[in-house]
C-alpha cells in the first residue's frame, strides 16, 4: 500500500516517470525528479524505484539509498537531507 502512496506523491509532484525504466530488460520503472539551478547545478535529485521499493536521494555531496516504509518516512527522509517539499513542484 505505501508503494502506491509514494507513487501518487510523485505524480501529483510532477516527478518524470520512466515507463520504460531501467535494467537489462527495462522493466524497473521509476520516477525521478531534479531541481537544477543556473541551467548547470543539481541542486538534489530523487529518485524512486517502485518495484523494488527503493528510492535514492542526493544533496550536495550527500547522498542516501534505501527503502522507505512509508510516504511519512520518505518525506521524513527528504527532510533530514534538507530538502523542502515545498520545492518540489505540485500542480
Amino acid at each position: 500500500m505505501h508503494r502506491i502512496d509514494i507513487e501518487g506523491f510523485c505524480r501529483d509532484r510532477g516527478f518524470l516517470f520512466h515507463k520504460n525504466g531501467s535494467g537489462t530488460w527495462g522493466g524497473d520503472r521509476y520516477w525521478t525528479y531534479y531541481k537544477v539551478e543556473n541551467n548547470d547545478r543539481t541542486v538534489f535529485s530523487i529518485e524512486y524505484f517502485p518495484v523494488r521499493n527503493l528510492i535514492k536521494i542526493s544533496r550536495d555531496n550527500n547522498k542516501f539509498q534505501g527503502t522507505p516504509e512509508s510516504l511519512d518516512h520518505m518525506l521524513e527522509l527528504l527532510s533530514a537531507m534538507r530538502i523542502d517539499v515545498e520545492d518540489i513542484n505540485s500542480k
